[in-house]
């Protein structure tokens, strides 16, 4: 009779397999964190945008932007609040002229916006776009460049 051959890969093969899509893997990992975060980013774009709307709302009704955010509705104990997929803290971060109370009695003509990633969050590794601000004006900011792309 004639000899019969084992058909299958053997372990040195398969080991070869498994080195060359971890080295595939080492590579891809990364750009796709960086790809999620990226992603990310539009939670506090939303979030910032949806609270320059209410400080419009807030000026057409008080004739002044609102200088606390429990002005404009939200309970709050530390002056933050979650971006819509909690990913960034949101505040109000300034407030002009300074000392104003947000009244028609003493009102604030200008606002800056800031939403920063929460602490221990998945958007605090985003070195490249961790802060972004957005005024009275429109202008938008943030701590690196091509954020708000």
């Amino acid at each position: 009779m004639a000899a019969r051959r084992n058909a299958g890969f053997s372990l040195i093969e398969l080991m070869i397999v498994v080195v060359i899509v971890a080295i595939l893997a080492s590579f891809a990992y990364p750009s796709y964190l960086q790809q999620v975060r990226k992603s990310k980013r539009s939670d506090a774009k939303v979030g910032l945008q949806q609270l320059a709307q209410r400080q419009e709302t807030y000026y057409t009704r008080n004739y002044s932007y609102a200088s606390t955010l429990a002005q404009l509705g939200y309970s709050v104990s530390d002056d933050k609040i979650d971006s819509p997929e909690r990913e960034y803290e949101l505040s109000i971060s300034g407030v002009t002229p300074g000392g104003c109370q947000g009244t028609a009695a003493n009102a604030c003509s200008g606002f800056t916006l800031q939403a920063g990633p929460r602490s221990g969050g998945s958007q605090a590794g985003d070195t490249g776009c961790s802060r972004f601000n957005l005024d009275h004006m429109g202008r938008k900011t943030a701590s690196g460049t091509d954020c708000w792309n």
